[in-house]
């Protein structure tokens, strides 16, 4: 394309010499015209052009070589539209949003975890603190001998033997009586009368 521009300045009569073809493309090498033709054009001229009265010829040269990119303008408004994201910078803002509205959601949940391991860990403190006897009561897990169910401190009955620490399925004593006799007054156990028999 540059070799067709030299060709017509020289046809259109300007005596463009080889050291200011070569100074234009060093022109061209440091930028000096970005990306602009209107830059290229005011450029070239300075440099290619010796006197006012060659601009004629300089414009028919340039027309001739650089007609079908004159519509830059146009394209430039193009690029200007196609630039313009308006609608993706509030799509961009809305997902931000969104964003921050999952993070405060992260950050409450957050929260949550948080209290609910220092609950643990205030169970496990409590466990390692308790004798072994007042852990299992605490925790109410199983264990090898069985399923481990409330104590039964706080009961208020006079008994003739001693009450177990830990009520077992087939035992018999007259605390299981008590434990029936309530069960059946709040409706959890269908049985028409308590008997003294665990499990």
């Amino acid at each position: 394309m540059f070799i067709k521009f030299f060709d017509s300045l020289r046809a259109k009569g300007l005596r463009v010499t080889l050291g200011e073809w070569l100074t234009l493309q060093e022109a061209l090498d440091k930028g000096l015209c970005g990306s602009s033709l209107t830059q290229f054009y005011y450029v070239a001229r300075m440099i290619l052009v010796k006197s006012e009265t060659d601009f004629d010829k300089y414009d028919m040269a340039f027309e001739e070589c650089f007609k079908a990119a004159q519509k830059e303008t146009e394209v430039g408004a193009q690029m200007l539209r196609w630039l313009d994201k308006s609608d993706m910078m509030e799509l961009a803002h809305e997902e931000a949003r969104n964003h921050l509205n999952q993070m405060e959601d992260i950050h409450v949940d957050k929260e949550q975890v948080e209290e609910t391991e220092s609950t643990v860990q205030e169970l496990v403190l409590l466990e390692e603190t308790l004798s072994p006897t007042e852990a299992d009561e605490t925790v109410m897990g199983l264990t090898p001998d069985g399923p481990l169910l409330p104590s039964v401190e706080g009961v208020e009955a006079e008994y003739s033997d001693p009450i177990p620490d830990y009520l077992r399925p087939g035992m018999q004593h007259s605390v299981v009586l008590q434990l029936q006799e309530r069960l059946m007054m709040l409706g959890f156990m269908d049985a028409d009368e308590p008997t003294d028999l665990y499990g």
